[in-house]
């Protein structure tokens, strides 16, 4: 879900560094339907990352940092999909998206590189 939800953030940016079209359908990036699904899908994967432990690792520690990312790149797209949506504004919600939204290039590549990292990487504690 990190990987998705990486693509999902920094589609834009990796379209002008490398050209994605070969081994991805950029098209359903774009769609608010799609972000939103894996925005909800990615938040919940994160959660329940921080409830799992397996064999020789430190309950709650041992997937930290996927789970982190994870809970980040799904709370930004599900924050996308609302400021689309919505018209109401508040200080609360304009220092989310300063946070999030203005920086969503930066977790879409934390997730994808977190995801990289826990395939290959998987019993590394913290990772």
């Amino acid at each position: 879900m990190n990987l998705l939800a990486g693509f999902a953030l920094a589609h834009e940016s990796l379209e002008d560094r490398i050209s994605t079209r070969l081994f991805l359908n950029t098209e359903l990036f774009v769609r608010p339907g799609f972000q939103l699904v894996v925005g909800i899908i990615a938040a919940i994967v994160g959660f329940f990352k921080f409830l799992s432990v397996t064999d020789g690792n430190v309950p709650v520690v041992g997937d930290l940092l996927p789970a982190v990312v994870g809970l980040a790149a799904g709370f930004t797209l599900i924050l996308i999909y609302y400021q689309d949506r919505s018209t109401v504004s508040s200080p609360t919600l304009e220092t989310l998206q300063a946070i999030f939204v203005k920086n969503r290039t930066v977790i879409g590549l934390l997730a994808l590189i977190t995801a990289v990292l826990h395939f290959f990487f998987h019993s590394v504690l913290f990772l």
